[in-house]
C-alpha cells in the first residue's frame, strides 16, 4: 500500500514514513537530524529568518540563490554581503559584526549560474576565528560531488564542520539518481531506444539543474 499525504505536515500531521525519511536523510548527510519542508526554497526562505534575530547578522556571497535571497530579506537581522568566493571581503564582512551576535555564513555548495564550488576549507577557518556559523544550500551538490554524492561538504571532508545543510529532491540528486539507473539499464543490455533517448534528455537536464 502506498500512502501520499499531499499536504505539508503541519497540516495533515507527521506521518511514520516522514520520520522514517527524515532519520535516513540525516545518515545520508552526516548529522544529527533532518527537516522535511514541502520544497526547497521554502526551506531558505522559511529558515533562515529563523535562525537570527534583530542584533544578529547574515553573511552571504553575493552570487547566492533567490531563496537565500528572500530569506535574508524576511529577518531582521542585518545582511552582509561579499564578494563571490572572495574570502579576504567577507573577512572584512565579518569584522563589522558584533563579538557577542550571531554571525550566520549562508553560501551555495554549488553556485548555480557560475558552476563554481564555494571556498568552504577558508569559510570554516573564519568560521572558527570570529566565532561563526556556517549553513550551506546544496541543491546542485547533493548526487554529485562527494561519497556516494553526499554533498559539497563531504566533498572537502568538512560536514562536522558545517552547521547547517539544505538540499532538494528536485535538482541534482534527483537527476542523479534516474540518471545512474538508466546507465545501469544501457550496461545491462536492457536499454532500448527509448532508454537512450531518456539518457541523452537527462544528461541536458542534469546540466540545466546546475545552472537552475
Amino acid at each position: 500500500m502506498v500512502l501520499a499525504a499531499l499536504v505539508p505536515c503541519f497540516l495533515n500531521g507527521t506521518l511514520d514514513i516522514h520520520v522514517q525519511l527524515e532519520k535516513e536523510l540525516a545518515e545520508y548527510v552526516g548529522k544529527d537530524e533532518a527537516l522535511c519542508f514541502s520544497y526547497g526554497f521554502t526551506v531558505n526562505s522559511g529558515v533562515i529568518p529563523q535562525l537570527v534575530g534583530r542584533e544578529d547578522y547574515i553573511i552571504c556571497d553575493d552570487r547566492d540563490h533567490a531563496s537565500i535571497v528572500d530569506g535574508r530579506r524576511l529577518s531582521f537581522a542585518t545582511c552582509l554581503k561579499y564578494k563571490h568566493n572572495d574570502m579576504e571581503d567577507l573577512e572584512r564582512q565579518l569584522q563589522k559584526c558584533s563579538p557577542k551576535s550571531v554571525k550566520l555564513i549562508v553560501v551555495d555548495g554549488v553556485f548555480s549560474m557560475e558552476g563554481d564550488l564555494c571556498n568552504l576549507p577558508e569559510i570554516v577557518k573564519l568560521k572558527h576565528k570570529y566565532d561563526a556559523t556556517i549553513m550551506v544550500d546544496e541543491a546542485h551538490g547533493l548526487g554529485v560531488f562527494g561519497r556516494q554524492g553526499r554533498g559539497v561538504c563531504d566533498y572537502f571532508g568538512l560536514t562536522d564542520e558545517v552547521d547547517l545543510i539544505m538540499g532538494t529532491f528536485s535538482k541534482s540528486l534527483a537527476v542523479s539518481v534516474v540518471l545512474s539507473l538508466l546507465i545501469k539499464l544501457l550496461l545491462t543490455g536492457c536499454a532500448t531506444m527509448l532508454v537512450l533517448i531518456s539518457l541523452v534528455l537527462l544528461l541536458l537536464l542534469l546540466l540545466n539543474s546546475l545552472c537552475a
